[in-house]
């Protein structure tokens, strides 16, 4: 079985690690699955660690429609290529690209791309990701034709499958299930990580998609908690989880914090996974971040753009530990302490095992669902 991965790329290391949770998945499950990504998901050095095979298309210029003449099945196989006609199935990673908040052209590629894959009858699976709200027409109308070709889609939280369901109504094929990264193992690594770490992982979409006032907060914010956790004799580090942008705000810290803490950086999701893992408490805003955190019960304070950073921490039952950055530093201060604190410490790392375990049984449960789809 061939199988696209939509929605994947290297950039974000989030969406890297979802791209190698579904190779993963398939390598261990149904090793003669074969997954395939667009060229432009990373490099080819990328791609070829991950064993993934390239896809190419008629729109990718001259040479892709030579190769696509040129070639036949058992010389693309060789040479790790598949078309359009080589593929049985499309499962869509993308994580959260379907709403009013993105442009309207980008949508309607992926609408274009699952129709024309619907008319050769290819299967067509969302994995779990958030969705909506739909209230543009344009927005609605484009998402409609993306669900409408579609046999499974699976909603991150309650408000994604609402939205779905507002505009295509409730059907057997929409379901909720959570982020499938959580039962990714972290890698074991040497880095070395002084006891009593504290894991802050910056979102510079904090200061781009977030209110005004949030967009102001948010590095007083971040200043504030890393002087308050300097003040309890703890060892701050800054995970870069998006280098590319979240590398930014760095130059907008002061130089005294800067001379103060670690930055990590690492391309491979799986070790910094393991470097979250290993840190006593984690300060978060990149959602996979956050959630390489709660599922391996690492007691976390967390800030979000969207509203599937509180439905995670819901689903963790930790909805306290999510902050506005505008919050009184007083009240985030003793949050902090509770996280700090053994008492309150320990009770709060005994619930986020219990519910870390149930969303991983949740994410099994949603394989199996893929499974019975794709004939597996």
């Amino acid at each position: 079985m061939n199988i696209e991965v939509t929605g994947a790329h290297f950039r974000n290391k989030g969406a890297q690690l979802m791209l190698y949770a579904v190779v993963e998945h398939f390598n261990t499950c149904f090793p003669e699955v074969r997954c395939a990504v667009e060229p432009e998901s990373g490099s080819y050095h990328q791609r070829a660690r991950y064993g993934l095979y390239q896809k190419i298309n008629k729109s990718g210029g001259k040479l892709s429609v030579v190769i696509n003449a040129l070639m036949h099945s058992g010389y693309r196989t060789r040479y790790g290529l598949i078309n359009n006609n080589d593929l049985d199935a499309v499962i869509d990673i993308s994580g959260f690209v379907y709403g009013d908040t993105w442009p309207a052209a980008e949508m309607a590629k992926f609408a274009e791309k699952y129709r024309l894959l619907r008319k050769q009858h290819k299967q067509i699976i969302l994995l779990p990701q958030a969705f909506g709200p739909f209230s543009k027409p344009e927005s609605r109308q484009i998402f409609d034709t993306i669900a409408k070709c579609s046999d499974l889609i699976f909603a991150r939280d309650i408000e994604s499958y609402q939205h779905v369901v507002d505009v295509i109504g409730k059907q057997e094929t929409i379901s909720i299930a959570p982020d499938f990264t959580n039962i990714i193992e972290p890698v074991n690594t040497t880095l070395d990580i002084k006891e009593r770490s504290v894991c802050i992982i910056p979102n510079t979409m904090m200061t781009r998609k977030g209110s005004d006032d949030i967009k102001q907060a948010y590095l007083p914010f971040l200043v504030n908690c890393i002087d308050y956790v300097l003040s309890k004799d703890m060892h701050p580090l800054i995970l870069l989880h998006e280098v590319k942008y979240d590398e930014a705000i760095l130059h907008h810290l002061p130089k005294e914090i800067l001379s103060s803490i670690t930055v990590m950086k690492h391309a491979d999701p799986c070790v910094l996974k393991s470097v979250i893992g290993r840190s006593h408490i984690v300060i978060g805003s990149r959602y996979h971040g956050l959630i390489s955190a709660l599922s391996q019960a690492v007691p976390s304070l967390g800030t979000g753009w969207s509203h599937k950073y509180r439905l995670l921490f819901e689903d963790y039952n930790c909805s306290e530990y999510l902050v506005n950055p505008t919050d009184p530093f007083e009240s985030i201060r003793i949050k902090l302490d509770r996280l700090i604190q053994s008492a309150t410490r320990d009770v709060l790392i005994e619930n986020l095992r219990k519910a870390s375990d149930d969303q991983k049984l949740k994410t099994q449960e949603m394989w199996k669902r893929v499974h019975s789809v794709l004939g597996l």
